[in-house]
């Protein structure tokens, strides 16, 4: 077997294993210093196991890029199909020509209209 050696990082105030690579402890916030000299043993067999394992999600990432590559363009091309020119509408208001009578007859109008109603109303209550 493989004898490996691991630097591992340990937070001062707490204690705790942390990931590599960062500056302080996700437990309590404190700063973090390499506790040297751990040595772990790790097998032919782990190591094949754990290229193929990084080959296989390799793979699957490089399928994962194809298909959001292929949904970028499908994208694009429904944005493209769904752009319009709307052409601008403009709207002119013009004043509209004797309107004093047509007001005075709607006015008679519904004066009558009312009229005869409550001549009904009276008379066959």
């Amino acid at each position: 077997m493989a004898s490996v050696s691991v630097e591992k990082l340990e937070c001062i105030e707490c204690g705790a294993d942390v990931r590599e690579g960062t500056a302080f402890c996700y437990n309590c916030g404190g700063k973090l210093t390499p506790v040297a000299g751990e040595v772990a043993e790790v097998s032919v067999e782990a190591q094949d196991e754990g290229k193929a394992a990084i080959d296989d999600l390799a793979a699957r990432l490089a399928e994962d890029e194809t298909k959001s590559e292929k949904l970028v363009k499908a994208a694009a091309e429904r944005r493209k199909a769904r752009s319009v020119v709307r052409k601008p509408k403009e709207f002119v208001w013009e004043p509209v020509e004797d309107s004093s009578r047509s007001m005075v007859v709607i006015a008679i109008g519904i004066f009558v209209i009312s009229s005869v109603i409550v001549f009904y109303m009276v008379v066959l209550k």
